[in-house]
């Protein structure tokens, strides 16, 4: 094969490299899979090697068909016996081989998810352990951390002694292990532990290993953790060569373990290590490299390299910045329909990311609004989310109290006492005088334990609970207005939001906390009830499943940007550009670390865009306080401005949104054409076009597009 006419310079010197330990720095659309690739072909075809000797390990089971095809392609050969695979794929095939040595059986289950979770929820009925304490999520991130970190759980049951909840962490932890063994269970953690325990314990089983594979590849090396490492180091032992091939400056997965150091320092433990960098991008026009690269240029744990495209500048990158969150949806619905409607650019072929998933509220409402299809990936949709399911719960309740559903939820969410089997004798007395639960429960408050044959202490619980819902019902009927402060207050004082700190679960509060703003701007409309709130909502949520195939297959992809890792889009909207969300409040909290991943996490969004890049923020007041453009925003800005680059600052009017345009007010628009303006607010216009193609539409009045005719 001629190796040299398909590859760059770079990625032929990658490719066809002698070294013992190569370390591939491969940027954002340099080629990254193609060389490696290209490399497995050549080990098998110029170095003597069986593919039998050479292991590839990628981080998705896709990547690793992808490339097991494309190697026996470009030989021609597709009964080639090559080992490429995840590192829990190739952990279980070596463990269904050696895990004997264990004393385990050869024909092991792994645990997933659900499973694992199932074992947790028995442990905590067993030892009648408090939802209120600990939430089943919280005590397998509490395991895993343990796991990974080598600490058994006798080591943790005494190390806890002196604390009560620690060491009730530990015993589940304990018990779990030994369900797990009973059981010969392993959950992904234990694929790879029990593995490298195996090659540390069973030398035998470390040479027979490392006899058999000659040559290891590790691809999107910047996000192995320390455990991984561990093995690759093992089975490379002091005769085997590896490749590994990464991008340190797209380290986003330190929060599951990934160490950025391992492939930073690679040198310091293989002395002789060949570094070579793939920096030619053949994705992303120029005007939006120089943006990336100024960024990431900031950052001083890295690796120098510069990434640069033989391709046209291209066109200009947007910068946006919104007086709210409601107009920064608009500026983008906007811009995706005047591309729509104007070059024919399809609903698929444009990506909104942003840096978590409580931001999509904003879009997803004027989306619906404005026709325009969407799909949320990795996630999903705001309204279906378990805690904006819950909050809509307390408000359906507390407004209806013959809602038996929104009952039952509720419930589950403040149970506190009050176990499965009460709420279903609750539930059968009530069914059985036929009445709603709650009217039922209301009726009957002064015998509670005799009418339900409950316990005191359930009834005790039943009865603060219903009382807590009263009393919630009773000040939204005296300050409907304030209703989302009502609500909130709520939240905090029965616990709900606690019980989501305790466990550390942020995003889910910042959900609410966008809820809350959505409700508070909602009840500010002339004639807004509660009662309306919740039907609009419903609506909302009825538009989740009347997606037909079609609007699936052309819709506009809305992720977080951790998602949307090594994909690539046409058009991107970054979206949410706002200190205290990108960078977090906790990274600004943690520092130089916590700022360098975050500003790694924008330089992955920024280099995902192909053709146009639209950056926006929004200002303004919320529950968090006053919003301001993230530092980053101010970072690209200022060295887009200096280098001259072809940049566009979409602006908005001031707080008095005064604008030339008045009702009746003729105007062209580049794309539309002309039109007449029916009204103008909040810096926005509505005009209906003279082209019947275009109709009515919205636009921001301020976009550099719009020219006026005649006021």
């Amino acid at each position: 094969m001629d190796y040299k006419s398909q590859l760059n310079e770079q990625q032929y010197l990658a490719v066809t490299s002698n070294a013992h330990y190569l370390r591939i720095i491969a940027g954002a659309g340099s080629g990254k899979t193609r060389v490696l690739t290209f490399r497995i072909a050549y080990l098998i075809e110029h170095c003597n090697l069986y593919p039998s000797q050479i292991l590839a390990i990628t981080f998705t089971n896709k990547a690793a068909e992808e490339i097991h095809y494309r190697v026996r392609e470009m030989l021609n050969d597709f009964s080639l016996n090559m080992r490429i695979s995840t590192f829990h794929s190739f952990c279980a095939r070596l463990l269904r081989e050696d895990i004997k040595h264990m004393d385990y059986p050869s024909n092991f289950t792994i645990l997933d998810e659900d499973d694992q979770k199932k074992i947790i929820k028995k442990i905590i009925e067993d030892k009648m352990i408090s939802n209120k304490d600990f939430t089943i999520k919280y005590l397998l991130d509490f395991i895993a951390n343990k796991k990974n970190n080598w600490e058994s759980p006798d080591t943790v049951l005494k190390n806890s002694v002196n604390n009560y909840y620690e060491h009730l962490k530990a015993e589940v932890y304990q018990e779990y292990e030994t369900r797990l063994k009973k059981g010969f269970y392993l959950d992904f953690d234990d694929l790879i532990l029990k593995t490298i325990t195996i090659l540390k314990n069973h030398p035998f089983v470390l040479e027979k290993w490392q006899r058999r594979l000659k040559h290891i590849l590790v691809d999107e090396f910047q996000d192995v953790d320390a455990n991984q490492y561990l093995l690759l180091k093992l089975l490379v032992g002091d005769e085997n060569d590896f490749t590994v091939v990464g991008d340190p400056d797209q380290t986003i997965y330190t929060w599951r373990g990934a160490d950025i150091k391992i492939i930073l320092d690679l040198n310091k433990e293989y002395p002789s290590l060949e570094t070579i960098n793939l920096e030619q991008n053949y994705r992303s026009t120029g005007n939006i490299l120089k943006i990336a690269n100024r960024l990431i240029q900031n950052n001083i744990h890295r690796l120098k390299k510069n990434l640069f495209t033989q391709s046209s500048e291209g066109e200009e990158i947007h910068f946006f910045h919104a007086i709210d969150s409601l107009s920064e949806a608009k500026y983008v619905a906007e811009n995706i329909r005047s591309l729509y409607d104007g070059v024919h650019v399809n609903y698929q072929d444009f990506a909104i990311l942003y840096r978590a998933n409580s931001l999509t509220a904003e879009l997803e409402k004027t989306f619906v609004e404005k026709h325009i299809p969407y799909k949320i990936y990795g996630a999903i949709r705001f309204y279906q989310r378990k805690e904006i399911k819950d909050c809509v719960s307390f408000l359906k309740l507390a407004t209806n109290f013959e809602d038996d559903l929104a009952f039952t939820r509720c419930l589950e969410c403040m149970r506190r006492g009050i176990g499965e089997t009460s709420e279903k004798k609750i539930q059968a007395y009530a069914q059985t005088e036929n009445m709603p639960i709650l009217p039922c429960i209301l009726k009957n408050k002064e015998n509670l334990p005799m009418t339900f044959e409950i316990s005191t202490k359930t009834a005790n619980a039943l009865n603060a609970f219903v009382k807590s819902i009263v009393m919630l019902h009773d000040k939204l009927l005296v300050e409907p207005k304030k209703a989302d402060k009502v609500l909130y207050d709520y939240l905090l004082d029965c616990g709900y939001i606690d019980e989501l700190r305790i466990s550390e679960q942020d995003e889910r509060i910042e959900n609410i906390k966008v809820f809350i703003n959505q409700f508070e701007s909602f009840l500010k409309k002339e004639n807004a009830t509660i009662d309306q709130f919740l039907q609009d909502i419903a609506l909302y949520t009825s538009q989740d499943e009347m997606e037909t195939k079609e609007q699936f297959q052309d819709c506009v992809k809305l992720m977080t940007i951790h998602t949307a890792k090594g994909l690539e889009f046409d058009n991107v909207f970054v979206y949410g550009l706002i200190d205290g969300i990108f960078p977090s409040s906790r990274a600004i909290q943690e520092k130089i670390d916590g700022i360098e991943e975050e500003r790694r996490i924008l330089y992955v969004a920024l280099t995902r865009a192909k053709k146009r890049l639209f950056l926006t923020d929004s200002g303004g007041r919320n529950y968090a306080g006053i919003k301001y453009p993230s530092r980053f925003l101010r970072e690209i800005k200022d060295v887009a401005i200096k280098q001259h680059l072809n940049v566009q600052i979409d602006t908005q009017k001031n707080n008095n949104h005064d604008t030339i345009f008045k009702k009746g007010s003729i105007i062209s628009h580049k794309i539309f054409g002309q039109g007449i303006v029916l009204y103008e607010e909040n810096g926005l216009i509505e005009v209906v076009f003279h082209d019947p193609k275009y109709g009515r539409k919205t636009l921001i009045a301020d976009h550099p597009s719009i020219t006026l005719i005649k006021q």
